[in-house]
């Protein structure tokens, strides 16, 4: 994966190499317009870096772990 690339890039690659997890885009602009078709790159989720704490780890964790 390039270093700076963004998800637009790594997350379809991830796909292509046979990762079948779910995979979260975090960033600091979530609002950005091609965010809005996030799941069109195989992504499952996005947050925003100010809504990292925690509690939103423990959210995700839960949901896309298994128990």
């Amino acid at each position: 994966m390039h270093p700076r690339g963004d998800f637009r890039e790594t997350v379809p690659a991830l796909r292509h190499q046979g990762f079948i997890g779910p995979i979260g885009v975090i960033s600091s602009s979530p609002g950005d317009p091609y965010f809005q078709s996030l799941e069109e790159y195989g992504a499952d989720f996005r947050i925003d870096k100010s809504e990292i704490d925690p509690t939103a780890i423990e959210f995700i964790l839960r949901e896309y772990l298994p128990d």
